[in-house]
Order: C-alpha cells, then structure tokens, then sequence
C-alpha cells in the first residue's frame, strides 16, 4: 500500500490549490451559512454607553478603556501617597475624592466634563500638574522618587503627566464653577438665610395622616401593570428617606465590635504611671507644654491702657463783636425770644415709623425690607420687644460732669512658659497612657481575629469553592470575645445584616476611621475581606471601637414572583399618598377655622394623636471630635421620623398660629403642622448674627450649592447634546445612589 504522504508529493499542486479554495469558501460563505442558520455566537456587543453630538460617543469598549487609565492613575498616585507617609487605607481615600470612583457614571461624567473643559479652552500645563503633585504630597515625594515609582508602573514621566492631565481637566473646570458658586460668595440675604436654619429654633404641634392608612381606598391594579411597575423600578435601590419606589436589594453587612470608654480606663491610670511616663520623655512633655502656652498667649487679647477722658476746654473770653463798617447801613439785632414750642418738622424730616414685623418676630412680607444688613438704620422692634423707656436714657453730659478715670495699669511682660508636671499635662499624659492600654488590648484581638480569618474561614472559603453543587459546607465557629471583653473593661457587639443606612443610624456607625478619614459607615461598606480589623473613634473622642466585616450579602434584583407582594405594597403607597394629603388639608382647614391651638381643635377626636415635639432647628453640625468641617445635616426632630427638606421649610416659612401641611421625606406620613413658638427673638437673632463668623456656619449651604451644582451640569449635558446610551450598567450601588452623583440616577 503506497504511503499518503507519496501520494501528496505526486499530486502536491493540485492538493494545495484545492486546500487554498476551501479556505476562501469557509472564509467568505461559511459565516453567512452559519448566520442563516444561527449557528454562531456573536459574543458580547459593544453596546453604546453615552452618547453626544459634540463630542461622538461612547461604547463599552471606550468605557472600560478610560476606566483602566482612571485606575492606573489612581493606583500610581497611591503609590506617591504611600512615598510621602501616608498610610494606604488613607491613600486610597484621598485618590478616590480627588479622582473619584470608577463606576461607569463616574467614568462618562469624566470624560465629558473634560471633553468640554477643552471646549472652554482650558489647558492643564506641565507646571500646573507639577504644582498639584507637590500639593498632594505636601512635597514630602523628591523628583528621584516620583521617577522609581513611575517605573515601578512601567510609565515614563510623560505618559503618567498625560493620564494626570486627563484626570484634573474635570477638576479645574469644576473649580471654575464652584469658585463662582461657593458659600463664599453668598450675598448677605443668603447669609441671614443660613444663619437662621441653624440657630432659630422652632417649637410646634402636629398630627399625622399615615398614608398606609388610606392604601385600603386605593383599586389594585392587574398584574401587568404590577410587572411593568417591577420592570420601570427594578434596578433601583428603595432608600428610606426617598419617595421613590425600588426593588433592588441592597448591599448588607454584618458587623462585630468591642469598644472601649476612654474614660473609664484613664481612671485606672496612677499618678506613678503618669509621673514614670513624663520622666521617661520629659524633653519632648516640656517642648509641647511650651508650645501650647505659646500658642494661648498668641491667642490671648492684648490689654491695652483705658483711653484717658478728653479734658474739658478751657475757659475762653468773649469775643469781641464786629462792628459794621461804617459805609453800610447798620442793622438793628434783637435777641431770639424763648419758645417752648417744639420745631417744626419740615417734609423731608418726617419720622422714621417702625417697620411692620410678623408674629414670629422676623419681618413681615409687606414690610420694607428690613435685613441685619441694614446697620444703621434698622426696623422697628418686633412685636415682643420692648421699646426702650425715653427716661432711661442717659442724657448727654458736659466735661465737668463726667468722672476723672484712673489710667489701667501697665500691660505686664508676659511670664515665661511654665514648664514641669503641670495639671494640664497630667490630664494628657493619663488620656494618652489610657489609650495605649485600649490599643495593646485591641491588638491581642487584632491577631487573634487575624488567624481565624486567615486560617479555618480561609479554608471554608477554598472548599466552598471546590464543593460540588449542593455540597454542604459548615461554617467554622466564630471566636468568642465576650469574656475577653468582661474581664477588660470592654464592650462587645453585633450589628447582624444591616444595610448601609441601617448603619448610619448607630453609635458605631457614626464614628470616624482616622486611617481612612471617613464615617465607619463608609468604610465597612468598601470592598474589603472578612475579618480585617480597623479602629473607629466616637465623635466626641470619648470611644475607641475595634471593629470587623463577619457576614455579608451581596447586591441583588429578585425575580418578580419573589417581589410581588412588596411591589404592591408600594403602588398602593404611591397611588394614596393624594388622599392622604387630601385629609391633612381638610384637617388643616379645620384648625384654621377653629383658631385654637391643634390640641384644642382635635380634642374630641380620638383617631388623630397630637405630637409635641421638642425645639429643633433646620439645619443642625454633627459634633466631630476629629475638626473636620462637615455639611449640616437637617435636624432629627422627636416623633417626626425623616422629617425630610420639605417638612423644615414649611415649619419655618409658616408664622405662629399659622396652620400647614407637608410630607416627611420618604411621603409615608403628612403632617398637619402648627408652630407655637420661635427663638431667640428677632433681635436676638440679629445681634448673634452681626458678631457671629460666616465660617462658624457657612456649611449650611451645602444643599443649595449641590443643587446650583447639579443645575450647571445639566446644562453641560443640554448644550452637547449627551443622552446615555442603551448599554449603561443601570445597577446602582446604595453608596452611590445615596451621595446623589451628579447626572441621572
């Protein structure tokens, strides 16, 4: 039998020819036949994501692209945090505010507020971006450094300063929007604005209308209806302070804890202790003891002499009267006789009547603007304020009169710094040596909490993994810290699967990582491993907490089978909310007819409660031990779950005994409300004002300046022309569709 390869050397052109047109047919026909008969896979579509008619657009592809240039800059830029000291939790952190997260939205907004940057003609030069890097750094980081930690990334200089560029672009073109529309530039009507919605407080009555009571009045739809309902809010997050109905299930986490009382462990501190541990860095206590006196004296008002009374002008005799000269005609002078009747006023000295007030002490709408701005000539008082009594006044009195004052004494030479075991030192010398204590003990837990993770759950992971389906694997059981924390002084907890609100809502969770400079609450929920320890302290510095992820369930849109019974819950809840505002007003109507107080009018009807709670203001500074400035947040008024924006503006525009209407933010309940009290007083109110600094208070602009914020960009989208695209990951996160990213939701 002869060899095939024999026979393909005989006929070897011919076999090659033939080799050659059946790879053209498959080639060119083969793909059309598998098309008509659907045989082959397409793969994934890069679908459009954005879309613009100035700029072109967007496509998947183009996303995930800009998307590893955002991380790459933030992971170099980490690195030049970490080169300068910064620990990398914090790094990370400050990459994030500065370039922001990495999210599709994220990434689109980016890209098109840069794109229009270039528009307006705004450049980023080699300077400015060396100017920001030393910024950011504080230069700690030398030009040497940048260079190894730019080959570290496999960038040269030049490559990292364009992926730089391309990241502040945004920045400086907001910057330009904000210096225009910063708390900064507040008028003084704007000022007095934001001055009473922290510091006037309110005192009112209320009666709520659940709008769960009038659901039962409301027609229940069909299932298509529910299943177009599930299909139009699916992939949203239903957050608890919103009206807006949502089926996507959030992420939740469960945390463990145990949290020490600073307090409580400093007294256990002996005066030994404190004694050895001043002995011990005695240098360094003096250097801080001198340096903190420096800096109250620096502080301190200077004295400075009284200012000595003006001396009374010395006799002067009697000028002598001029005579006429003697070629003019002399005039008879007579002495003006004495008159008690008062001067006449002519028309342009009438007197000033004071300006009309409203009940509540601020002025009213048909007064003549009377703002605190108006220094010298300010309104009449209000209602509540007292003229002051015409006698009282001191009259103006002559040189003689007035008592000779003795000079002050000479402003004395400042005593030199005082240094040794002062009181002052003692009491942080015990603090610090109390928070050592704290922190030994929590890293004995650290490294126990450590192995389990890093052992028998590491293990749990890897077989759950490899498991067939339907295999059980067994959870190995959590170390146990109570009796740890009995024997030393701590407390221990569990928050069990709360939801990133949930979180906001506790004591932990309002505590701050100084590590990373952010709320608990925002740092649990980044992507981190199972039990990695961190340390939060309380707001008022009073509680350190040793905290850790132990449980966690992912993000997730049910089916609508699993969802029906919440998606009707909610139609009916939107669909009676009219109703229920319907019968607030009609109550309203009421206690304005009856102009008594609402306890009064409501007294015979046992269905409405009335709600007394205690004086609240708008606006209200959470209390951070740290010293950063935080926006206000609005005030938790008792009885009044989610008061909500709506709720404070209709309180404080309504004067006392005025009746109205308003929803709480979520519009579960309307409130009939009646305020029965403002303070201080309007004059009061003024007076704190004028001494008061814009920048004890300026935060309480935030709202209006996101809203100015969110304005503009809407313009930007308008003017280019942007829509987003069918292939826009529409599944948000419940961090990001509570910080209300700029663009739709």
């Amino acid at each position: 039998m002869a060899s095939p390869f024999r026979v393909f050397r005989k006929n070897q052109k011919l076999a090659m020819a033939a080799l050659l047109i059946m790879v053209m047919f498959a080639f060119l026909f083969l793909p059309m036949v598998t098309d008509m008969l659907g045989l082959r896979d397409r793969g994934p579509v890069d679908e459009v994501v954005a879309m613009t008619t100035a700029f072109g657009n967007l496509k998947r592809s183009d996303v995930q692209r800009l998307r590893n240039r955002h991380n790459r800059l933030v992971g170099v830029t980490v690195k030049l945090f970490e080169t300068a000291g910064m620990p990398s939790p914090q790094a990370m952190s400050q990459c994030q505010q500065i370039f922001g997260p990495s999210t599709d939205d994220a990434i689109v907004q980016a890209w098109l507020l840069a794109r229009y940057a270039q528009k307006q003609g705004i450049v980023v030069s080699d300077d400015s971006i060396n100017e920001f890097l030393k910024a950011v750094t504080g230069g700690q980081v030398s030009s040497r450094d940048m260079l190894v930690v730019f080959q570290q990334a496999q960038l040269s200089a030049g490559q990292f300063f364009d992926l730089v560029r391309e990241g502040i672009l945004p920045i400086r073109l907001q910057q330009f929007m904000r210096s225009a529309n910063s708390p900064e530039t507040a008028t003084p009507a704007q000022r007095w604005d934001y001055f009473n919605r922290v510091k006037r407080f309110a005192t009112i009555e209320a009666v709520a209308v659940p709008v769960a009571n009038s659901m039962k009045e409301v027609a229940k739809p069909t299932d298509e209806q529910l299943k177009a309902f599930f299909e139009e809010h699916k992939n949203r997050i239903a957050m608890p302070d919103s009206p807006e109905p949502g089926f996507n299930q959030p992420q939740r986490i469960g945390l463990e804890y145990v949290t020490a009382d600073v307090e409580t462990f400093a007294k256990a501190i002996t005066d030994q202790q404190i004694k050895d541990e001043y002995e011990k860095n005695k240098e360094a206590y003096d250097a801080l003891t001198k340096k903190v006196q420096a800096e109250a004296a620096a502080n301190r008002p200077e004295t400075k002499p009284a200012a000595q009374p003006e001396k009374a002008p010395a006799a002067q005799p009697p000028k002598k009267t001029v005579e006429p000269a003697k070629n003019s005609p002399a005039k008879e002078t007579k002495a003006p006789a004495k008159s008690s009747a008062k001067p006449s006023t002519t028309p342009s000295q009438k007197p000033v009547e004071p300006k009309k007030t409203s009940q509540n002490g601020l002025p009213s709408s048909s007064a003549v603007a009377a703002t605190p701005f108006q220094m010298a000539a300010f309104a009449g008082a209000p209602k509540d304020q007292k003229k002051p009594d015409a006698k009282a006044t001191p009259a103006v009195t002559s040189a003689k009169s007035v008592a000779p004052t003795k000079p002050a004494a000479e402003t004395k030479k400042p005593e030199p710094p005082k240094t040794g075991l002062t009181d002052e030192l003692k009491a942080r010398i015990r603090r610090y040596l109390a928070t050592m204590a704290i922190d030994k003990l929590f890293d004995e837990l650290k490294e126990r909490i450590s192995e389990y993770g890093s052992g028998p759950y590491a293990d749990y992971v890897l077989q759950k993994t490899e498991a067939k389906e339907g295999a059980k694997i067994e959870l190995p059981p959590e170390p146990k810290f109570e009796e740890f924390a009995k024997k030393h002084g701590l407390t221990a907890g569990k928050t069990g699967l709360m939801a990133l609100w949930d979180l906001q809502t506790t004591d932990i969770g309002v505590s701050y990582v100084p590590a990373s400079r952010n709320y608990l609450w925002q740092y649990a929920f980044r992507p981190s491993p199972l039990f990695r320890c961190e340390t939060a302290i309380g707001q008022k510095g009073d509680k350190r907490t040793l905290f850790w992820k132990n449980e966690e369930r992912e993000q997730h849109i049910p089916k609508f089978a699993e969802a029906r019974a919440e998606v009707l819950r909610q139609w009916q809840l939107i669909h009676a909310r009219d109703i229920a505002r319907k019968t607030a007003e009609k109550l309203a109507a009421e206690a304005r007819k009856a102009n008594k107080s609402l306890k009064q009018a409501f007294v015979e009807r046992s269905e409405y409660h009335v709600i007394l709670p205690g004086k609240f203001t708008w606006l209200t500074f959470p209390n951070i031990a740290s010293g950063w400035q935080q926006p206000a947040r609005l005030s938790a008024v008792d009885g009044i779950p989610m008061a909500g924006w709506d709720f404070m503006q209709e309180v404080f525009r309504l004067e006392l005994g005025q009746v109205g209407v308003a929803f709480n933010a979520p519009k579960t309940v309307a409130y009939v409300i009646r305020p029965s009290e403002f303070t201080p007083s309007y004059v009061a109110l003024r007076l704190m004002f004028e001494k008061e600094p814009y920048s004890m208070y300026f935060m309480a602009a935030e709202k209006d300046i996101n809203d100015l914020r969110r304005a503009w960009f809407d313009e930007v989208k308008k003017s280019v022309g942007f829509a987003w695209g069918p292939g826009r990951d529409t599944t948000v996160r419940a961090a990001e569709q509570q910080s209300l990213p700029i663009g739709d939701e």
